[in-house]
């Protein structure tokens, strides 16, 4: 037994091809949306790194200026200071940890030996922090 399909008139032909158009174009516009939703998932990444990034630079800098005043005004113990500073730097050139550490401990020893105020003593300790948790990530480099 065979059956036979009617034929389609001219109009519900285009009918339904208007309606594979339809369908077609609704899948296009999801994928857009899809695209777009990406897009700005994506951007609000970067705005979010980018935030992150200059944070960390406002706070890395920041004591900067305080350090400026800090041995402009201890006119007294400037020499010291600067010897002190020079000595925080030394640690950046720590091949270990453990002579970071040593490094970080002396330095800190003659900070709380200056004699200063507690404000100028919190200035040199934060950049002594600064310094050695810098070095840090690049002696765990190191050891791998």
């Amino acid at each position: 037994m065979q059956f036979k399909m009617p034929k389609l008139d001219t109009a519900t032909h285009d009918l339904l091809s208007r309606m594979n158009n339809v369908n077609g174009l609704n899948r296009a516009m999801d994928e857009i949306s899809e695209l777009n939703g990406k897009k700005s998932e994506s951007e609000e990444q970067y705005k979010h790194d980018v935030l992150s990034l200059l944070q960390g630079i406002e706070k890395n800098t920041g004591g900067i200026a305080d350090l400026v005043r800090f041995v402009h005004s201890s006119n007294e113990k400037q020499d010291q200071v600067i010897e002190l500073l020079s000595e925080m730097m030394i640690i950046i050139a720590a091949k270990t940890k453990e002579e970071a550490e040593t490094k970080f401990q002396k330095a800190l020893g003659k900070i709380q030996s200056l004699g200063t105020t507690v404000e100028s003593v919190q200035t040199l300790i934060g950049l002594l922090n600064t310094v050695y948790n810098s070095v840090q990530p690049l002696l765990n480099n190191m050891s791998i």
